[in-house]
């Protein structure tokens, strides 16, 4: 446990120093690329569907 607390104090020291607006668009990059990811999955998965139906 106690190797955990050294990382969690760093996380709390970078947290100070980054504003909330740059962790939120972070997130959302974050967000956009999970969401890109999942539409190019979506749309193999129904080429792939689409060819071994037609």
């Amino acid at each position: 446990m106690s190797k955990y607390v050294p990382n969690l104090h760093y996380f709390f020291y970078i947290s100070d120093i980054i504003p909330q607006e740059f962790h939120l668009l972070l997130f959302y990059k974050e967000l956009h690329t999970l969401v890109i990811l999942h539409h190019n999955y979506t749309a193999k998965r129904k080429n792939y569907y689409d060819q071994i139906h037609s």
